[in-house]
């Protein structure tokens, strides 16, 4: 009866062995898929230091105003949509190229005392953003909100001044 007992223990360890194993196996391989598909999607975790937005930088919506202190390039979020902001000066747009992740925002803000309307540079833009264009002409203050979906290209420029074409580019990752 002892030599029963031991081989069906003997049994079970090889079994137990090979469930460790599987179950080792299961890990690693879905530790890999998340790491690559944190690596594939611009997923970062952000440290101390980081650039990156946080819940408690907040941008004014539209019918706020611009709060002064917020500065060009900056990242903000709002309802949970990540949104770059881009002033247009009468030296150019500020920052004039800026990196975002496909499904953030961009928000242009005048401040000229000229007129603002952004629009594509179709030639050098990603076909799906070839025809983008900020429908209303906005004075110092104006604000135009655009989120960009896809990945690609969009190069714009401000429609409404002849003297200083003012230009950006947006690289869509």
């Amino acid at each position: 009866m002892e030599h029963e007992t031991s081989a069906e223990s003997s049994g079970s360890d090889r079994k137990g062995g090979r469930l460790r194993y599987v179950v080792g196996v299961v890990v690693v391989v879905l530790g890999g898929l998340v790491a690559w598909w944190g690596l594939g999607s611009g997923f970062s975790v952000p440290s101390e230091t980081s650039d990156e937005p946080t819940a408690d930088t907040i941008a004014p919506s539209a019918e706020e105003g611009v709060v002064s202190d917020i500065r060009p390039g900056e990242r903000v979020i709002e309802n949970g949509v990540t949104t770059t902001l881009v002033y247009l000066t009468t030296e150019g747009f500020l920052p004039e190229e800026v990196t975002i992740t496909a499904g953030e925002e961009v928000r242009f803000i005048n401040r000229t005392e000229g007129a603002m309307r952004v629009g594509a540079r179709s030639n050098l833009s990603s076909p799906f953003y070839a025809t983008v264009v900020q429908p209303d002409v906005v004075s110092y203050g104006g604000v135009y909100q655009v989120g960009l979906t896809r990945v690609g290209l969009w190069s714009y420029e401000n429609l409404t001044s002849s003297d200083n074409r003012a230009q950006g580019v947006i690289f869509i990752r």
